[in-house]
């Protein structure tokens, strides 16, 4: 179980705790890590670039100006704290509930689905009947397109 996403009500607004994890391969929310938002970004973490990226990506998902999200702590730590105005803490948690939901597969469960995928498509034998039941739909969706 994971910590909640520690936003806080502030007049006019509410704060974020992120956690960010600068040079990465690309710009996402990963999730939370100890009830702060984890959020990759492509920016090194030189002369403040990454603060800058940070907040333009986060004004970017929530679709807000630039100007609404201001870096209150952490500027040269990966532990940042957000001032997001214009948004309550309840509004900020519904703008992220799309990107936060859990996925329905994990890393490895779609490797595995993938790799069986694979198998169907060369009409080879999938060996597990869990797997045929799972990809019985997809079967009769890819046969009608």
């Amino acid at each position: 179980m994971t910590t909640p996403l520690a936003i806080r009500d502030i007049p006019d607004g509410c704060t974020l705790p992120v956690r960010v994890h600068p040079g990465a391969r690309r710009n996402a929310i990963i999730g939370i890590h100890d009830g702060a938002l984890k959020v990759s970004l492509t920016t090194p973490p030189t002369d403040g670039r990454a603060n800058q990226a940070l907040i333009a990506f986060l004004a970017a998902e929530l679709h807000i100006p630039r100007a609404r999200v201001i870096l209150l702590t952490g500027a040269a730590s990966r532990t940042k704290s957000l001032r997001i105005s214009g948004l309550t803490a309840a509004e900020l948690r519904a703008a992220l509930s799309d990107t936060l939901a859990p996925p329905e597969f994990s890393e490895a469960q779609i490797t595995r689905l993938k790799h069986s995928l694979a198998q169907l498509d060369r009409g080879e034998v999938v060996a597990s009947e869990q797997t045929d039941k799972k990809f019985e739909n997809w079967r009769s969706q890819r046969t009608t397109r």
